[in-house]
């Protein structure tokens, strides 16, 4: 039996407004992005939501937070749903960045992790409906993946922050449902890395 996936990436940082590469820094959302994920968890409030899965890093776990109240679900945390990890990565004593296996990533690698966790969370919640939070380059590369290796034509990812996402994994198979869908957003977020 399939899983649906709403898979989202996570709402706006300073950082993000800043242009500044994140990375595994652990960065907050900002005061709209926390607005954005209030209304991502208000739009998802009347859905049957089984769970919550988010990258371990704050801003993913700040996304999927007001949604995890009023479901009353906890969030499970994977690093595998992380931000790539880049050689770019910005250094601040303000946030630390968390510990990794990897000091860099290639984008090749960060589409396998995604392909693996995605998959690992289809095949443990057949028949159900997942949230799952992570950030915009390991999304851009399994929506890749998704368009590359599927029968249906998949829409265009644009990136919209905090949108829904709607992905069927049905034995083996991934099917795009929609993309970008931000029609619970005031404002939806150009797409920014």
């Amino acid at each position: 039996m399939p899983c649906e996936i709403i898979l989202v990436v996570h709402a706006l940082t300073q950082w993000n407004l800043d242009g500044r590469c994140q990375g595994h820094v652990d960065t907050p959302l900002c005061e709209r992005g926390r607005k954005d994920a209030l209304a991502l968890a208000r739009r998802l409030m009347r859905e049957r939501i089984d769970a919550i899965y988010s990258s371990d890093l704050r801003r993913a776990v700040e996304t999927g937070l007001p949604l995890s109240k009023i479901k009353r679900i906890p969030i499970r945390t994977d690093p595998r749903l992380r931000e790539g990890r880049w050689a770019l990565q910005e250094r601040t004593a303000e946030f630390p960045i968390l510990p990794y296996s990897k000091e860099v990533e290639s984008r090749k690698e960060v589409r396998a992790r995604m392909i693996e966790v995605m998959t690992d969370i289809g095949r443990m919640h057949r028949d159900e409906r997942v949230v799952v939070v992570s950030h915009m380059g390991p999304v851009k590369q399994f929506i890749q993946y998704v368009s590359d290796v599927s029968s249906h034509p998949v829409p265009e990812f644009v990136g919209t922050r905090a949108a829904v996402n709607r992905l069927i994994y049905d034995d083996g198979e991934w099917f795009c449902v929609v993309l970008d869908d931000a029609s619970h957003l005031e404002q939806p977020s150009p797409p920014l890395t």
